[in-house]
């Protein structure tokens, strides 16, 4: 429910999600308000990776959890990644989860690097990554320019 509840928030005339029967095995199905549903599949892809990314997010154990996930902001506007980047900090944050975000995107670099990124370089193909924080010597070039021009300094 707490799944469902969310979607509703970020996806305007979502209803539920819901396995249905097909044959053997089950589909996963998404019914919409007016009645209308679909299977995940006929989604567009925006679609499927909203679905998908706050399904990761409000399906961590308890316990705390270490998710990865590469690229999230893949077939989205900023508008609709940035109401889950904003949930994803705060699980984080204030629960015993972490995460480990992958992303070439300016946005979610200047939202989440600025205070716990990290650089990963190497001089070549044959030589080992190097790990530093992410940090700005100057004033007023945000993190995603520095990793643009390759500005980075080694901590």
């Amino acid at each position: 429910m707490e799944l469902n509840n969310a979607l509703r928030e970020v996806i305007g005339d979502f209803d539920y999600l819901r396995l249905r029967e097909a044959g053997e095995g089950k589909i996963l199905a998404v019914r919409f308000t007016g009645g209308r549903e679909y299977k995940f599949n006929e989604l567009s892809d925006g679609q499927r990776m909203l679905k998908a990314l706050y399904t990761l997010l409000h399906c961590l154990p308890e316990g705390g959890a270490i998710l990865c996930v590469d690229e999230s902001e893949n077939f989205l506007a900023f508008s609709e990644i940035q109401p889950w980047l904003d949930e994803l900090d705060d699980c984080c944050t204030e629960g015993s989860h972490q995460v480990l975000l992958i992303s070439h995107h300016p946005r979610p670099i200047n939202f989440l690097a600025a205070d716990a990124g990290l650089w990963m370089d190497r001089a070549g193909i044959d030589q080992p990554s190097r790990i530093s924080p992410i940090r700005s010597e100057g004033q007023g070039i945000s993190i995603a320019q520095l990793v643009e021009r390759g500005w980075i300094y080694d901590a």
